[in-house]
């Protein structure tokens, strides 16, 4: 549990801006900073005369371990009585803001405000003043998102709940269902019940009305003892919270509002809709989740001979990290050795590497004398050729490389630009010896380099090569295509034909020829041809082609990414399909004859009254 870790520290303050605190109660009159003041009467006083600031009080911090009562979420934190509301616990805006100012100037470190209600327009200013005030001194807020099914979505509906820089809570029962209009899901009676919901609210925390508490002394609190029995509401699930900011705090006191608040919430359990939503906000908070992250660990670089490691610096007090943080660790060789591998916290040896710290350690970085180590081969034999022209726009360019020592392992650095002067990294640890760029512009002149890099850290440098593509940057014009085969009237005798067509471009070249094919209503695409030969042969029967007329597209691209369209038309295909014949084969093998032509195919070419442009755009 949480407290294993931390039971709070006796610097950490806890504000209760409240009724008051009982302060001849036993479980809470030792937490008393008596640093508090009394707003109402005007006096230090700060005596509870309602009950509700000793119940909170109680709930946050009370003492444990002294065999009495109850136990608070943070043992040893101290208690500030700050009373701001009256004896019918009434509490005026005004009144509680001014209680903010006074609890931040007097060493608060969190503030719990287990009160809500709506405010005007310019009451919100007030109360975001005044929130600010302890926010930017680094005091934690908390807030009751309401009792009463408070919508925070409704302008100045809650305050402060609803106020940047607070911890909106929300109440749930012992099952981590939402306190809402049910009597029975958290004994809630009061008319309209419910916790208060909404884009503002942030975390959960128990509220059932059942919870013991410190009460005031005799019969005059909410309960005929020392001790209440049926405490609850977002009051008490905002004492939860307060306390566990407590405990936060304690474990690493270095932390800013912000961080404690995305620790609580980054460690609920997520209740409702997955995720935050407006009903539970990012769940209920989970104590000893929570602490777990507040801790800060150490690393401890362990020197060696051949070089430094830098680090991602410090986040926490004594040069620690806040747990979960991930740390960047770079070796830097000295001159004449190269990085080797790494021992301790990482879990690779690459350079730099990333761990995550979840508890102390140590790194350690290795180094190599250089000539223990060979370079990789300089990278080589680029294609396209250095200098060379016309070349597609969606070329791949390809390299040579290696390693002349047996068992390293290389890896590629790839760099691109419009000029030698302006090489931009493309491609990073890639360990093929191509890169594909994406489809380049036509008629550009393109700058490329690879460097090759060992698993010892030694690298190779290529020389800058060039090339341009075909084309020239304004084109704009398709390229033409017709068909070559089959002819118009031609009568195919074969399961399989060959079509074939002629393309050319006025500018750019031809990139690709595309063949579809159209029957039973729906066009197909049947091949794609970057060649230059502009062939296929199209096995007729295993693409189920039935009887009946059949429809030929042609398509052509340029290296410009310009489109052409061509058809043609073609009747009377006549392949009929027998799935009842039987041929005895070799060594008396029975196959059976999927496709068999039993007549002559008549394959016949029209020309079309109109082509339907763009209907093979989907077969590039």
């Amino acid at each position: 549990m949480a407290w294993d870790i931390s039971r709070g520290d006796s610097t950490i303050v806890i504000a209760v801006l409240d009724t008051g605190l009982d302060v001849t109660h036993p479980d809470v009159n030792g937490k008393n900073t008596y640093t508090g003041y009394d707003f109402i009467n005007g006096d230090f006083g700060i005596q509870d005369d309602q009950g509700h600031g000793t119940n909170v009080a109680g709930i946050a911090a009370a003492s444990t371990n002294n065999g009495l009562g109850v136990a608070g979420a943070c043992w040893n934190c101290q208690i500030m009585p700050v009373k701001v509301c009256d004896a019918d616990g009434n509490c005026l805006s005004s009144v509680v803001q001014n209680g903010i100012y006074w609890a931040v100037d007097h060493g608060a470190n969190v503030i719990n405000m287990s009160l809500a209600g709506a405010t005007s327009g310019f009451g919100a200013i007030l109360w975001q003043d005044a929130i600010d005030y302890a926010y930017n001194d680094g005091v934690v807020v908390a807030a009751a998102a309401g009792n009463n099914n408070e919508d925070l979505d409704v302008a100045y509906s809650s305050y402060p709940a609803q106020a940047n820089h607070v911890i909106a809570v929300g109440a749930t029962n012992e099952y981590d269902l939402r306190c809402d209009t049910s009597y029975f899901t958290c004994l809630w009676w009061w008319p309209n019940p419910g916790s208060g919901h909404g884009s503002s609210l942030d975390v959960m925390a128990p509220g059932v009305l059942s919870l013991w508490s410190t009460d005031l002394m005799g019969s005059l609190g909410y309960s005929t003892g020392d001790y209440s029995t049926d405490f609850g509401g977002t009051s008490a699930a905002t004492a939860f919270v307060s306390g566990l900011a407590g405990l936060i705090l304690s474990v690493n006191p270095s932390l800013s509002p912000d961080q404690v608040e995305n620790i609580i919430e980054q460690s609920a359990v997520d209740l409702g809709v997955a995720g935050r939503d407006n009903f539970f906000g990012y769940g209920r908070i989970d104590a000893y989740a929570a602490v777990s992250a507040a801790r800060c660990y150490a690393l401890t670089i362990v020197p060696t001979t051949g070089g430094t490691v830098s680090v991602t610096p410090p986040n926490c007090a004594g040069g620690k990290y806040l747990a979960g943080t991930w740390v960047q660790a770079t070796a830097n060789p000295s001159p004449g050795y190269t990085f080797w591998y790494w021992t301790g916290l990482p879990i690779n040896d690459n350079n730099p590497t990333i761990f995550q710290m979840n508890s102390d350690g140590y790194l350690a970085a290795h180094f190599q004398t250089a000539s223990a180590n060979s370079s990789p081969y300089t990278p080589s034999n680029p294609l396209p050729p250095n200098g060379a022209t016309n070349v597609s726009t969606g070329a791949t360019l390809n390299w040579t490389g290696g390693d002349p020592d047996a068992g390293d392992t290389v890896t590629y650095d790839v760099y691109m630009g419009s000029s030698s002067t302006n090489l931009i990294l493309v491609s990073s640890n890639q360990g093929a010896i191509s890169y594909n760029p994406g489809p380049m512009s036509p008629g550009t002149t393109y700058y490329w380099q690879v460097l090759a890099r060992d698993n010892h850290g030694a690298t190779s440098t290529g020389p800058i090569w060039y090339f341009t593509t075909a084309g020239s940057g304004n084109d704009t014009t398709p390229p033409t295509a017709s068909w070559v085969s089959p002819s118009n009237g031609q009568t195919i005798t074969s399961q399989t034909v060959r079509l074939q067509a002629n393309a050319s471009d006025n500018s750019s070249g031809v990139n690709r020829v595309a063949f579809s094919a159209k029957w039973g209503g729906t066009w197909r695409g049947l091949a794609t041809d970057y060649s230059a030969l502009y062939i296929y042969d199209w096995d007729l029967c295993g693409s189920g082609v039935p009887d009946g007329d059949i429809e030929l597209g042609l398509e052509a691209w340029d290296n410009a990414g310009n489109h052409y369209v061509y058809s043609e038309h073609f009747t009377n295909y006549h392949i009929t399909k027998s799935y009842n014949s039987w041929h005895m084969g070799a060594r008396n093998q029975l196959r059976r004859l999927w496709c068999y032509p039993l007549r002559a195919s008549e394959l016949r070419w029209r020309m079309p009254s109109r082509q339907p442009p763009g209907i093979f755009s989907s077969f590039p």
